[in-house]
């Protein structure tokens, strides 16, 4: 149905969820649900989630999906919105029932893109471009941030900021479109990699793999941080 780049994909209670971004020329991102009790899908469009915006990142956590967007569409259309949004959908009700507001991060510029994940201390962080933070789901607050470097959304409008926890407690990002490892209790950082890193994962030994934009064919592994 005219969708594209299903880069969002989180699972819950039995459930898939998935966001994309709209193909060529247009505006506005879908969520498809699949269920895998009775083998279905459902899709619900950007007009029940978050007007002519797109789905960059979902995260799920008791009954309740956090979807972010970017207010980019496809190739060939200028966004119509200017601020990324973080929404929040019933998957029992099948409905978007709020937003979480990012009234208080203080950052250089609106944002525009947004990716959140939740953290091993129930905590949803998320990043925009080069500005981390952690958000309370439950009192809606936000309880950390940093702004590490400023937002230039020159790179990849549609891929989003991964967000990974190794085995040694920090929380490695593709904030800025680096690689960077973060202590998420004083949000002190490293940067472990810098150049342009689009795609990152921890491996079961605790390895950090990454795909780098100067070597596309070319999968890279090094060591946890030791700190």
């Amino acid at each position: 149905e005219h969708q594209d780049r299903p880069f969002a994909i989180t699972p819950g209670d039995g459930k898939l969820f998935v966001g994309t971004i709209p193909d060529y020329g247009m505006l506005g991102g879908a969520l498809a649900v699949y269920d895998q009790a009775t083998d279905t899908w459902k899709q619900y469009h950007h007009e029940a989630l978050v007007p002519n915006q797109s789905i960059m990142s979902l995260a799920y956590k008791d009954g309740l999906l956090y979807g972010s967007t970017t207010v980019w569409g496809g190739l060939g259309v200028a966004p119509t919105e200017t601020e990324a949004k973080i929404f929040i959908w019933d998957a029992a009700q099948e409905r978007k029932v709020g937003e979480l507001p990012l009234d208080g991060l203080e950052i250089d510029e609106t944002p525009r893109m947004i990716s959140v994940a939740f953290g091993p201390d129930g905590l949803l962080w998320g990043v925009v471009e080069g500005t981390v933070f952690a958000i309370d789901v439950t009192t809606k607050q936000i309880v950390k941030q940093r702004m590490i470097r400023p937002s230039l959304y020159n790179m990849s409008k549609w891929l989003p900021y991964e967000l990974e926890w190794g085995p040694d407690g920090l929380l490695y990002t593709t904030l800025a479109r680096k690689l960077y490892a973060i202590d998420p209790e004083t949000l002190r950082y490293k940067i472990v990699y810098d150049d342009i890193v689009n795609l990152l994962t921890i491996g079961r030994d605790g390895s950090i793999y990454f795909a780098a934009n100067e070597h596309r064919s070319k999968l890279f592994r090094i060591d946890p941080i030791r700190a």
